[in-house]
């Protein structure tokens, strides 16, 4: 016989852990839920002693620095920057504009600056520095590297509304090739063959393989429903000259001249046609 089990029967109960066992049943039968409400948290600090507050402010210390780490770094990968809409820009240069016109802007840099903003070429150069489509859409190179067959993108418009097609590229590298014009760029795309296939196709053919031709390519386009009828001994009187229409992301919006003609003010405003 277990002597230890027949006399703990005759023990006096420990009344005090009698009444904390039936004050534990007595909470979980009038409350149901496990976990304190929030309302009840704010009591949390009567019940906890030094260290434990200490431990559970430090916690939530390096969750909150942890997670607006993550926040900060999920931002970063996946937030873009947006130039906003409006407003002016305003830029002074030394001199003034002689020809806005990409067949004569290579041999004066505010011609060029300009250009660059109001006209478009078939091609243009990325921020690399290689060269990108721009007015088209993609391009072929014959076998021989001799004859390159492009291809414009469907519904581009000048900003008069007229459609832009192969006519118009037609029309700026045959006026570079008419030496009455002019043009500091003849050298670069004399002896070329200019053919329209359709409306938005064109092809360029070399005598000899050029692997650099694409650059040629980024000249600026003029709108050949506006330039065809302006005689080629005339081309640089055209008023066209200093007020550009080009298929870039500017357009032209305004000119001041001083008493002696000299121009004052260009204004440019963005072109919604602009694909």
């Amino acid at each position: 016989m277990d002597w230890k089990v027949l006399f703990s029967r005759f023990k006096k109960p420990d009344h005090t852990v009698v009444r904390k066992n039936l004050d534990r049943k007595l909470i979980r039968r009038i409350n149901l839920h496990q976990l304190p409400k929030l309302s009840q948290l704010k009591y949390l600090g009567n019940f906890l002693n030094t260290t434990e507050k200490k431990i559970i402010i430090s916690g939530l210390i390096i969750f909150l620095f942890g997670s607006l780490g993550w926040i900060t770094v999920f931002l970063s990968r996946h937030y873009e920057r947006a130039p906003k809409i409006g407003g002016e820009y305003i830029e002074g240069l030394i001199g003034q504009p002689k020809y806005i016109n990409p067949i004569f802007s290579t041999t004066n840099d505010i011609d060029a600056d300009i250009v660059e903003l109001v006209y478009a070429g078939l091609f243009k150069y990325g921020k690399d520095g290689t060269i990108e489509p721009e007015l088209a859409e993609s391009y072929k190179l014959s076998a021989d590297k001799k004859t390159y067959t492009i291809k414009l993108k469907p519904n581009l418009k000048w900003p008069d509304g007229q459609p832009i097609i192969s006519q118009d590229v037609l029309y700026t590298f045959e006026t570079v090739q008419n030496p009455e014009v002019g043009s500091p760029l003849l050298a670069a795309i004399q002896g070329v063959k200019i053919e329209v296939i359709d409306d938005l196709t064109i092809s360029f053919t070399l005598k000899e393989s050029f692997s650099p031709f694409l650059g040629v390519l980024t000249t600026g386009i003029l709108p050949n429903h506006l330039w065809s009828e302006i005689p080629p001994a005339s081309i640089k009187l055209a008023k066209l000259n200093s007020q550009p229409i080009g298929a870039g992301a500017w357009k032209f919006s305004r000119l001041i001249k001083d008493e002696g003609g000299n121009i004052q003010t260009l204004t440019l405003a963005p072109n919604d046609l602009y694909y």
